[in-house]
Parts: structure tokens; C-alpha cells; sequence
């Protein structure tokens, strides 16, 4: 064992039949670490940490924690060594009160009932912020809140090392928030973590520029539609990069990759519906057409109301929600955004914009968004681009780009 190492992984090796889930997988963890494990589904991470926890049997290797060789150790004994973990999915004891559901790893931990353990669970439930849902039944709980009771029982084993398995998985960026700040803070007070993702945080990319700056230009070269005459584009995916010059726009949007194009481009005399069902394109999406669908209605609820309109008879802002809610139906990891202010008044335009956000803040959806209303452009962008006569001509953050002399000189008339 590494003379540093709280936690030490030696060669790991598991298999499911035939199948090899881990191979010699080795890391080494500080005490009081923050450790990040990230990968795409289907990767080995929850197996890596069902392994640690105690819930599988390696087929190879060692598992040392602290001093102590743990790796045919069963989960209970682990826990009381200072092992806690959360799950993917939580499973609170649902006909019992959130405050119950503390009560029992505390006892467990303690190794029976003793004084205090009501004030010790209502304070882990202070620190995530349940403290006044005590007495609910979890089952009444939301999916964020539902989260952090996962957390709070983990930490109610009173853990030396506790395993986070993508708590963050399906939340707002503002819950993510939420999720992390319990973290740091367990880990401020001496707590090794160990963070498992399989994604990174999402972002909405802005590409600002007047008409004629080649903005659309680009957009169509990284769908496919135009072929660039030099240069790379390339997508990431799953640890991987793929070369997307020369492929087809079909072959793009499998990759996960779709377009809301500028002027909203519909088939006006298809009800709302039918546009729809025209984006569910990829095999993927459907395969899971009718959730894709509930998706968009969930998205736009307008567009649930008219769902036997034409497309055609709509108004703007609503043509352009269906647009976006066509595109979203291939179910895509990233949404590429044309012009989407264009012909729109500006109240329907800040509604549109604001649908944008919340697809990247609720969903995780990475958003590239061409357009050249700079205003809205900047008030959900993370980042931008400003392109000039062809050229990006500044890359930047979004709040730098506010100070920028291109912006002052294009768009405020300094």
C-alpha cells in the first residue's frame, strides 16, 4: 500500500459471465481528498464502487482501506469501518417520515439506540437543508430533496470515506449547485469524497454577429449541410473524437447533434404533432417516441394544447417553440440554434430565450445558439464567440464580451 493512500485499489478485476466489467483497475485516494470518477454509462464506475462498498465480490485484486485489507470483507462491516455510499436511484423508505429515515443509520452506526439520536438526525437534516420536512413521508418529497435525503443517510453512518453515485445525475444546474455545496462542505469538515459522474457539466455557447458574418455559414458546415473547404470539426463522445467532415446531416443528428434552423423551416400544413414526429429521427428516439414526445409536451406546454393545429395557423413564438420542440425529439446531447429571434417581437423573443436556458439548466443540454440579438444572446450564454467577415474574431466569457470594443463598435454604436 502507498504510504499516502486512505483508500488503495490494486488491480480490481470483476466479471459478470463472459462479460468483463473491470480489468486491473488500480487508483489510490488521499484521506481527505476530493476524487472525481468520471465516464459514460456502461463505463465500470458503478461496478468500480460496488467493489469498494462491499455490494460485489472482486474476481482479482485488493482493496485497502486505511491499514486494512477489506477486499473479502462483507458491506456491513465495511460501513462500520467508515464507508458510506449513495445510490443512482434513491430508495428511501417510503412509508416511513423522512426523520425515520435517519434514525435507522444512526442506530446502525451507534449499534443501538442511545440518547440523542433525534437531535443528531435533525441536524445532518439542517445541513441539506430537509430540517422543516422532518415529519413528511419521503415519498412526498421532489427529486432534488429525494437526492439530499440520500446524502443525509449516508452521512448519518457518520462515514470517514463517503462515495457519491451521480447524486447529480438529471438535475438543474441550480440543484447541482445545491448537491455540491453539501459535498465541499462534508469534505471541509475532513470527509474523503469520492464524486462519480458520467457527465460534465452542460453549457449554451453564443456566436454573435450581424447579418452577412458567416454565422448560419457555420452553423450549416458542423451539421453537415455545407462542407467546409479546410479545417477540422470534430465531436467528442464517449472518450472519443469523431471527425464530422464529410459526413452526411443524417449521419450527424444520429451522432446526437440537431438543428433548430433560422426561419423555423416547418411544414405548415402538418399539425403540430406531425412536425413533431418528423424529428424523431435517430433509431434511439424512435425507439422512445412517445417519451420524447411527453418530453416536448412537458418543455412547451402549449404546444400540447394544439397538438391537431396546423403548424402553419400558429404565431411566431409559438412556430418557433415547435421548432426547438422538433429538434429536442431526436433526443440530441447537443442543440445547435439559428437566428432563433428572427421575425419574432421582443416579448416572444425573451420567452424564447428563456425556454433556451432551461433546457441547458433543467436538462443538461448543451446549447450552441447563433444569433444577433446581443442582449438576449448574452443573458443565458455562458460563453460566446464574436465572428467578423468570416473570422471569430473574439473568444471569451460572456461577461467579458459585454466590455469587448466589437461588441461596443457592432452592437452598442461606441
Amino acid at each position: 500500500m502507498s504510504a499516502d493512500a486512505f483508500l488503495d485499489v490494486q488491480d480490481v478485476t470483476k466479471r459478470f459471465g463472459g462479460f468483463q466489467a473491470l480489468t486491473a483497475v488500480s487508483l489510490r485516494i488521499r484521506q481527505g481528498e476530493r476524487f472525481g470518477l468520471i465516464g459514460p454509462n456502461g463505463s465500470g464506475k458503478t461496478t468500480l464502487i460496488n467493489c469498494i462498498s462491499g455490494t460485489l465480490r472482486t474476481d482479482g485484486g485488493r482493496i485497502v482501506f486505511g491499514n486494512q485489507d477489506i477486499t473479502t470483507l462483507p458491506a456491513y462491516r465495511r460501513t462500520r469501518l467508515g464507508i458510506a455510499r449513495t445510490f443512482q436511484i434513491p430508495k428511501p423508505f417510503i412509508s416511513m417520515t423522512v426523520l425515520d429515515n435517519l434514525l435507522i443509520p444512526i442506530e446502525y452506526a451507534r449499534q443501538g439506540h442511545h440518547d440523542g439520536v433525534i437531535d443528531e438526525a435533525m441536524g445532518i437534516l439542517g445541513q441539506v437543508g430537509l430540517a422543516a420536512k422532518a415529519h413528511l413521508p419521503s415519498a412526498a418529497l421532489t427529486q432534488i430533496e429525494m437526492r439530499k435525503l440520500e446524502l443525509a443517510r449516508a452521512m448519518a453512518a457518520r462515514p470517514e470515506l463517503l462515495v457519491s453515485d451521480e447524486a447529480m445525475a438529471g438535475l438543474s444546474s441550480a440543484e447541482v449547485d445545491d448537491i455540491l455545496a453539501i459535498l465541499f462542505q462534508l469534505n471541509q469538515r475532513g470527509i474523503t469524497i469520492i464524486m462519480i459522474e458520467h457527465i460534465m457539466r452542460a453549457e449554451t455557447v453564443c456566436l454573435l454577429g450581424t447579418n452577412g458574418n458567416g454565422k448560419s455559414t457555420l452553423i450549416k458546415c458542423i451539421m453537415g449541410i455545407v462542407r467546409p473547404e479546410s479545417g477540422e470539426i470534430s465531436l467528442e463522445r464517449d472518450g472519443q473524437r469523431i471527425d464530422l467532415i464529410g459526413r452526411s446531416p443524417e449521419e450527424i443528428v444520429h451522432l446526437g447533434i440537431t438543428l433548430v434552423p433560422e426561419g423555423r423551416r416547418l411544414f405548415p400544413k402538418l399539425t403540430v404533432e406531425e412536425n413533431l414526429l418528423l424529428g424523431a429521427f435517430r433509431a434511439g428516439a424512435r425507439r422512445d417516441i412517445g417519451r420524447n414526445l411527453a418530453f416536448c409536451f412537458e418543455t412547451f406546454p402549449v404546444l400540447q394544447g394544439r397538438r391537431k393545429q396546423l403548424a402553419g395557423s400558429m404565431s411566431g413564438g409559438e412556430q418557433q417553440m415547435l421548432a426547438i420542440g422538433r429538434a429536442l425529439m431526436a433526443a440530441p446531447s447537443i442543440l445547435l440554434v439559428d437566428e432563433p429571434s428572427v421575425g419574432l417581437a421582443p416579448v416572444l423573443v425573451s420567452r424564447v430565450i428563456a425556454k433556451i436556458k432551461e433546457l441547458k439548466d433543467r436538462y443538461q443540454l448543451t446549447v450552441l445558439m447563433a444569433e444577433q440579438n446581443f442582449n438576449q444572446a448574452t443573458k443565458i450564454a455562458d460563453r460566446g464567440y464574436i465572428i467578423v467577415h468570416g473570422q471569430i474574431a473574439y473568444a471569451g466569457r460572456t461577461e467579458d464580451l459585454r466590455e469587448h470594443e466589437l461588441v461596443k463598435k457592432y452592437y452598442l454604436g461606441v
